[in-house]
């Protein structure tokens, strides 16, 4: 996530409290004054393997409820370890071809809901998604607006 950590030994806190406080005091002016807000951060998974975003059922999308029959992948229904990333790739295509305004959030669940039939974002869904955002990304295939809509920039 890009934080920057300042650590202080307990030994040297008790030993010589004021130096250390004034330490302290310049590492957080100094990064006061080096702070430049990131342009995009990077995905940090969680620890715990039991975190899940819930996925509506009903499409963020209404144009994409008569099309859900064209979205879902051969794949519909596998476990996310049988699916290979580049079914993934296309899947997030289709979806970004059929909805107009959508974030990443409601592009993952559009995929993992339409795409896949998961009930339910877990880690290793959610880990294998943004892997597949982020070369999206970098081979400027989509790019994300100021508001945060994303933009498929190929034709599928």
């Amino acid at each position: 996530m890009g934080w920057r950590i300042y650590r202080i030994w307990s030994t040297d806190w008790i030993k010589n409290t004021n130096e250390e406080r004034k330490r302290l005091l310049e590492a957080v002016n100094k990064a006061i004054n080096d702070y430049d807000e990131p342009k995009q951060r990077p995905f940090v998974s969680s620890t715990k393997p039991t975190d899940f975003i819930e996925v509506n059922l009903q499409s963020k999308q209404d144009n994409l409820g008569n099309k859900q029959n064209k979205l879902a992948s051969k794949y519909y229904g596998s476990k996310i370890t049988d699916i290979p990333l580049n079914d993934i790739v296309d899947t997030m295509r289709k979806i970004l071809s059929a909805a107009l305004g959508i974030n990443k959030e409601e592009l993952f669940q559009e995929v993992a809901r339409s795409g896949y039939g998961f009930k339910k974002l877990g880690i290793n869904i959610k880990s294998k998604f943004e892997s597949v955002f982020l070369a999206l990304l970098k081979n400027k295939e989509i790019e994300i607006s100021k508001d945060g809509k994303i933009k498929l920039l190929i034709k599928v």
